[in-house]
């Protein structure tokens, strides 16, 4: 809730409103939702009935990570935001197949890419991909 409360009666620092001012000091709620959220994704996955293979029980833990995740984006402070993925990597450690890990790191070389390469090159380079693993 506190994160919520930040679009209303929060302060602008640093070009971020991400912060509580009080009379005498600031208060960033960012950092104890990282905490929170580390506690309730391990409280999520230490239950009997959570099985990461399933997609019920994996949508549920990105949920909770997400969730914090947009909230503190918005505001916007990404570098804040960022820290939330590596809790993403607990998945990994609870048994979910490493195909997402690679999915994910796919993603985003391809989305670096875009940024670096004109659009025309990348259409391109996905076409001639395409073929040569047809032809395979």
């Amino acid at each position: 809730m506190s994160l919520i409360g930040l679009f209303v009666f929060g302060e602008k620092i640093n070009g971020a409103t991400s912060w509580y001012v009080f009379s005498g000091g600031s208060f960033q709620p960012s950092e104890f939702a990282k905490i929170a959220c580390a506690f309730m994704i391990s409280k999520y996955l230490s239950d009997f009935d959570t099985d990461i293979e399933k997609t019920k029980s994996l949508f549920i833990g990105l949920l909770i990570i997400s969730l914090p995740a947009f909230l503190i984006a918005f505001q916007p402070d990404p570098g804040s935001a960022i820290i939330f993925c590596s809790l993403f990597l607990v998945f990994f450690r609870e048994g979910l197949s490493f195909s997402y890990l690679i999915f994910i790191i796919s993603s985003l070389i391809l989305f670096l890419i875009t940024l670096l390469v004109p659009t025309v090159f990348i259409i391109y380079s996905i076409i001639l991909i395409s073929f040569i693993l047809k032809l395979k």
